[in-house]
């Protein structure tokens, strides 16, 4: 079916270049008046809008794969480390943050992440421009909410990641 798909279908790297493309596109006239970049990678956004930067990953799947396998978008942006104490009511106040958020905090290494990850199904390029708009909303409120409380730093983007 992948042989057939490659002639007759769109490819994965065909889907995943023109969602890039739609999404960078519809980004950059809502943000006009933002200061921000993009950079991109194989299946990767990766949009920066002052200090802050979300990376937005789109999954394909082929339809020879695994049933239990979805087509989906992921936004994720780091916003602060982890405290060095207090480790315990930190995590009890991620998890209180979660059931009032659009996205979801977890951590990965030593930071903390707003992410949201939803399936493409009936998706328009234009909804997952509204879920980075709204993601990019929450991102100042809570990461400054846990510096305040938890005096923990705010994760700094390298570009050289």
């Amino acid at each position: 079916m992948g042989f057939l798909k490659s002639i007759f279908g769109e490819t994965t790297e065909k889907k995943t270049e023109r969602w890039k493309t739609e999404l960078k596109e519809i980004l950059e006239q809502v943000l006009e008046n933002e200061d921000c970049e993009f950079a991109e990678d194989d299946s990767t956004l990766i949009l920066r809008v002052g200090d802050v930067f979300l990376q937005i990953d789109f999954e394909f799947t082929d339809e020879d794969k695994e049933e239990n396998c979805y087509d989906h978008v992921s936004i994720t942006c780091p916003l602060v480390y982890l405290p060095d104490k207090n480790i315990l009511p930190f995590y009890r106040k991620l998890l209180d943050l979660n059931a009032e958020l659009y996205g979801t905090l977890s951590t990965e290494g030593n930071t903390v992440c707003l992410s949201r990850v939803t399936a493409i199904e009936s998706l328009t390029k234009e909804e997952v421009g509204i879920d980075v708009i709204e993601i990019l909303g929450e991102l100042e409120t809570v990461a400054s909410l846990l510096i305040d409380e938890f005096q923990v730093q705010r994760y700094e983007y390298d570009s050289e990641e």
